[in-house]
């Protein structure tokens, strides 16, 4: 993982705003080094639970909602604060700024950096979003360092047992596995959202694929005000990024409170 440390506002916008330039970069922003992981081995092993919880949620929480393939089912899962193995990732870099700085660094915290990784997604393996309740084959595609699904329809399964199948087939792969969801929701399609999906949860393996095939930014904590104040005038706030009513709730108790 190549760093780049800055200590100061405009070097940093200039930084963005070349990143930006370039229309396959995607981007993670984070304040702690555990974001890296996905909520479903961050504080708590539960890989080995994970198709139980999938499984529960979709008994339950279809009642709620309803879900066209399976990455749309486990998107919404981890919306709604199931733990799962979905990392979210953007297409825009200011958009993965406002997250790596949203929360403040405590006073405490010996660490002093906000950190954005990206990548470029042509050196991704790509999957595509038709991960309907169906059985499927992963085959490669015929273009260069790329994978798609393509889907063989065998029998019906539910979706937590479609997820359990594919993650099977989805081998070792020692590059980042991205997946581009439909703009299902508000939040996905305001925050320009995609997702990687950890093939390895083994913390470890996890953290040397992420960490051979990133880069990452460094952000002085001393830089948040400010950059804040820039993000908000461009639009890049909790009330366009996070549009919920919880979520603007706790902007507004973090402003005046």
């Amino acid at each position: 993982m190549e760093d780049k440390i800055f200590n100061d506002e405009e070097s940093l916008l200039i930084h963005i705003r070349e990143l930006a330039k370039n229309p396959n970069n995607i981007y993670r922003g984070y304040n702690k080094d555990n974001e890296i992981y996905p909520q479903l081995i961050r504080n708590n092993d539960l890989s080995g639970q994970e198709f139980e919880l999938l499984s529960e949620f979709e008994k339950y929480g279809l009642t709620y909602f309803s879900a066209s393939n399976d990455i749309e089912f486990l998107s919404t899962a981890q919306h709604y604060g199931l733990p799962t193995r979905l990392l979210d990732f953007t297409l825009n870099p200011f958009i993965a700024l406002f997250f790596a700085i949203y929360n403040s660094k405590e006073d405490t915290d010996s660490d002093e950096f906000y950190k954005i990784m990206y990548c470029d997604i042509t050196k991704c393996n790509l999957f595509n979003n038709e991960m309907n309740p169906t059985r499927y084959e992963i085959k490669k595609a015929q273009s260069k360092d790329t994978h798609f699904l393509e889907s063989t329809y065998t029998k019906k399964l539910s979706h937590a047992e479609g997820l359990k199948v594919r993650f099977k087939k989805f081998g070792k792969f020692n590059k980042l596995c991205v997946v581009k969801p439909n703009f299902t929701n508000t939040r996905i399609t305001m925050q320009q959202g995609l997702f990687v999906v950890p093939v390895e949860l083994e913390k470890e393996k996890h953290k040397t694929i992420i960490e051979t095939n990133t880069h990452r930014i460094l952000i002085h904590k001393s830089l948040r005000q400010a950059l804040l104040n820039y993000l908000n005038v461009l639009g890049f706030n909790t009330f366009r990024l996070m549009p919920d009513l919880p979520s603007i709730c706790s902007a507004i108790k973090n402003k005046y409170c």
